[in-house]
């Protein structure tokens, strides 16, 4: 399952696209980066529909963070979306 959701970082709000979903004991998360910069997209990237705003996924970005840093879930994508991140993050790690 793929949520959408926001770091908090310094004074600035980053969203972020919680890639794999650890067990809920667990502190951390791997999460990939969303913007809404589309000009050109990448084979680690993927276009993805957020709120009725197009934007894309950055597998190639992708990190671990603490579940302390992610604070509001602000929507969700679709499934073909989430199709759309999971081929992206295969890519990026050579699974495909």
């Amino acid at each position: 399952m793929i949520l959408q959701l926001v770091e908090k970082s310094g004074k600035s709000v980053l969203p972020l696209l919680s890639a794999m979903m650890l067990p809920t004991n667990s502190s951390i998360d791997q999460v990939v980066p969303f913007t809404s910069a589309i000009d050109r997209l990448y084979p680690s990237e993927a276009y993805v529909t957020l709120n009725k705003k197009r934007g894309k996924a950055m597998a190639d970005q992708l990190a671990t963070v603490s579940k302390l840093r992610l604070f509001r879930k602000i929507g969700m994508l679709s499934a073909d979306d989430m199709q759309k991140v999971g081929e992206a993050i295969k890519i990026q790690l050579d699974l495909k």
